[in-house]
């Protein structure tokens, strides 16, 4: 009977490099390991109104990362250990409001080290910029969720 693990490498930090992932644990042919390190869901940027958001973020906020670093696929690339990688990503919406969605974004680390009166503006601005967009008040925030299997060859 095949194995199945899931692994959450780096202490579930997706910026930390892969080591969790244990070599020495004995795998068989049919084994899988899933790596899940976008323990979030990471904005789907391929969105036009969630791109310029980033855009504005970057210059905003000095320690927006911009989820740099988040996909295992990208980290992984080929599977260590003699594994074979595959790498699978779903998108995914969920319904919201400008002002839901803006007092989320209050909330990221990011956005809190910014400076007060820097912060407040810019989150009445993002408030103005999605209503703008959204008239009617609803938006649906996509997300992409990315996991990689790395299986143990037949």
């Amino acid at each position: 009977m095949a194995g199945r693990d899931w692994i959450r490498p780096g202490g579930a930090n997706p910026f930390r490099p892969l080591r969790a992932l244990d070599p020495r644990r004995p795998h068989q042919a049919g084994d899988l390991i899933a790596a899940d390190v976008q323990w979030w869901n990471v904005p789907d940027f391929t969105v036009g109104w969630v791109s310029e958001q980033r855009d504005r973020l970057r210059q905003a906020a000095p320690r927006y990362h911009g989820f740099a670093g988040s996909d295992l696929g990208e980290r992984l690339g080929e599977a260590p250990f003699g594994l074979v990688a595959e790498h699978h990503s779903f998108r995914w919406t969920r319904p919201s409001s400008p002002d839901r969605h803006v007092a989320n974004l209050a909330t990221q680390s990011y956005v809190v080290a910014m400076p007060d009166d820097e912060r407040e503006r810019f989150l009445a601005d993002e408030v103005r910029s999605l209503r703008a967009t959204f008239p009617d008040g609803g938006l649906d925030e996509p997300y992409v969720t990315a996991l990689t299997i790395a299986a143990h060859p037949d």
